[in-house]
């Protein structure tokens, strides 16, 4: 177990003061508040109070906050002793093990902190910018290594946007932090209030995905099905009634739409995924987006039997057929 030096004992410091982010004015803090963790958790022990600056566990100094979860907070931070920036996520009490180390505090709760290669921008934040050659780069990329995956017996279960990272290699070429800030930006600070049973920390600006699996709101366990889902999943409006045998088995909270259930009911034209392709696709003839529509319906079918596995989608002749427009 190791303890989290305080910001008086960050140890060598190799930029500027001014390197550890800009606190914002009071007028400002609502932006933060929006898309950052609720300051409240941290007063409850739920996260760890993080200052910009520290030095965790001897080694680790904090850079810049990478983003949060229910779960757990990321920061990018440099190690000291390999001279590297990596990615520290600090899990809530009672996380998973891993490549880690301990955190105490002073009411003796204890916050595993995995150590990760510093990856990003995710996909969701990164793919508006991307051309679409990029984009079916991409897709192609993630699903080799969801096939990689499954092969290993690995299901990933929590597949989204914001879960997808690309390379940060233009960082590997800056040697201050101040650099790094020209790509990441400054981090956008406010303070938590201290309370004398709590260590001060900072609210840093990130933001969250919100993610649902229809398949878990229906009491049923996740698979490589559930990934194929969520590389597909569009809007549920797009795909028609959900299958009527699933009425019984709704877990998801609230009451169940019985609407959801009626086989009658057809799509609302509006999301239909002809309309989303065409909508997305100004640029694309016509050929392509059939070719699109077609991959969609076979990674997207609601029974988890009847969508294509991840080898399967590979040498599926519609996204073969993609990428070999592209030239990928």
């Amino acid at each position: 177990m190791i303890d989290m030096a305080c910001e008086a004992e960050v140890g060598r410091v190799d930029d500027a003061p001014a390197d550890w982010g800009d606190f914002v004015c009071s007028d400002d803090e609502v932006d933060i508040e929006e898309v950052a963790e609720l300051p409240e958790e941290y007063e409850q022990g739920l996260f760890y109070p993080i200052c910009i600056g520290e030095v965790l566990a001897g080694n680790y100094r904090i850079k810049h906050k990478l983003g949060h979860s229910g779960f757990s907070t990321v920061w990018m931070a440099h190690d000291i002793s390999d001279n590297r920036d990596v990615a520290l996520k600090i899990l809530r009490p009672g996380g998973a093990a891993g490549h880690t180390f301990l955190l105490r505090r002073a009411d003796h709760d204890h916050y595993r902190v995995l150590v990760l290669p510093l990856q990003g921008p995710n996909l969701r934040d990164y793919s508006r910018d991307m051309s679409v050659v990029a984009r079916w780069s991409a897709a192609k990329q993630l699903l080799q290594a969801l096939r990689s995956l499954h092969d290993g017996g690995v299901v990933h279960g929590d597949l989204t946007s914001a879960n997808v990272m690309c390379s940060l290699q233009l960082l590997e070429t800056c040697s201050t932090t101040t650099e790094k800030y020209k790509y990441l930006g400054r981090p956008q600070k406010m303070p938590i209030p201290a309370d004398p049973l709590w260590e001060e920390g900072q609210l840093v600006m990130s933001m969250s995905p919100r993610k649902s699996l229809i398949k878990q709101i229906h009491n049923a366990s996740l698979s490589y099905s559930s990934d194929m889902w969520n590389y597909m999943c569009l809007m549920v409006k797009a795909l028609g009634p959900v299958p009527a045998p699933w009425r019984d088995s709704y877990k998801g909270g609230g009451q169940c739409n019985e609407s959801w259930y009626d086989q009658s009911r057809a799509p609302d034209p509006n999301w239909a995924l002809e309309a989303r392709v065409a909508q997305a696709g100004d640029d694309n003839c016509p050929m392509e987006q059939q070719l699109v529509l077609s991959i969609l319906r076979k990674g997207l079918p609601y029974l988890p039997e009847d969508r294509l596995a991840a080898a399967q989608l590979l040498e599926d002749a519609s996204f073969r057929a993609i990428m070999d427009m592209y030239g990928l």
